[in-house]
């Protein structure tokens, strides 16, 4: 992803830009939302000193590679590698939620690095108070150190992004088009995914990006999007057919009202998800806001209802082929 420097993350930007291996804190963590550039900062330190025995590795490759070593009986030389380092960048630290022999590994690896004068930054997406899944030693030592916080970005600096972007890959985009973006965006990739599209979709229509072509064809492109969105295959979307299948609300589904009606449409939707999506039940643990073990009985239940009930088979079939039919 490109990079806006702005007010929005202003001062993570500015420190890492001068990130110096010599006088930097033991530890420095950079957080906020997701999209607005954290990785494409702890990238330019990783460049500026890919000489200097420097690790740059997302958490989750991290936690893959310890317990590979654990598995392989390495882990001594895994150990030894990651301590003569100077700098361990560690990208996406949330990955490693739930991984307990990871943060405590991770913990022992960040304490015997800065006593040997090594430093640690860590990208971690969303607040400091979101830390809580881990040790209070490990919280404390991530929180005790420079801590470099990035916000969502305002409109302007959504819209500003959007034209420098657009500019860089030779589009040029109408002030109206530049505000819908912005509008319709969150985030520096969401802006940037959007724009991708719109070049792809004014590709197929003709060769000529005039600025009148790029505005006129903007609604389409816009009423195109929300027909492709309304038909992807993603949770929320899963639950709104199920919602009209079952005469359910949707957020009543997610709720926690235990009325009879809804548990069975929460089960339709437990079931649905991980059967279509793939989800494991920790995620959809997470999405319902259950016990993974909620999730187990919920999936186990309605595949019994499945094979007992041919209505159900048949309202399930209904929602698969939603998804995987043609709507061309």
């Amino acid at each position: 992803m490109e990079l806006l420097i702005s007010h929005f993350n202003r001062l993570a930007a500015d420190t890492l830009q001068n990130y110096d291996l010599e006088k930097a804190q033991p530890v420095t963590l950079i957080y906020g939302p997701p999209g607005v550039g954290k990785t494409e900062l702890l990238r330019k330190v990783y460049h500026q000193h890919k000489n200097s025995q420097v690790l740059l590795i997302d958490a989750l490759t991290f936690s893959q590679k310890y317990v590979l070593a654990v598995q392989e009986g390495s882990l001594n030389e895994f150990r030894i590698y990651l301590r003569n380092l100077k700098l361990i960048i560690l990208d996406r630290f949330e990955a490693l939620k739930g991984k307990k022999h990871t943060l405590e590994e991770f913990l022992h690896t960040l304490d015997d690095l800065v006593s040997q004068d090594g430093k640690i930054l860590v990208s971690f997406q969303g607040e400091p108070q979101e830390l809580s899944f881990m040790s209070i030693k490990l919280s404390s030592r991530l929180l005790g150190g420079m801590t470099l916080p990035i916000f969502t970005p305002s409109h302007d600096e959504l819209a500003d992004f959007a034209n420098r972007y657009a500019r860089s890959h030779f589009l040029n985009l109408p002030e109206e088009v530049l505000q819908s973006i912005a509008d319709q965006t969150s985030n520096l990739s969401e802006v940037q995914k959007m724009i991708q599209d719109f070049r792809v979709f004014s590709r197929n229509n003709v060769e000529n990006k005039t600025d009148e072509f790029n505005k006129s064809y903007w609604g389409d492109f816009l009423k195109a999007q929300k027909d492709r969105n309304e038909v992807e295959l993603t949770p929320d979307n899963i639950l709104r057919i199920i919602s009209e299948l079952t005469g359910v609300l949707s957020q009543d589904i997610k709720g926690n009202s235990r009325a009879k009606d809804l548990l069975t449409a929460r089960k339709f939707a437990v079931y649905a998800i991980r059967k279509l999506n793939g989800w494991s039940y920790p995620e959809l643990g997470e999405y319902f806001q259950k016990a993974h073990s909620v999730m187990i009985k919920s999936y186990r239940q309605f595949e019994q209802m499945m094979k007992e009930d041919p209505d159900w088979r048949n309202k399930f079939e209904i929602l698969r082929t939603y998804f995987i039919q043609d709507k061309g």
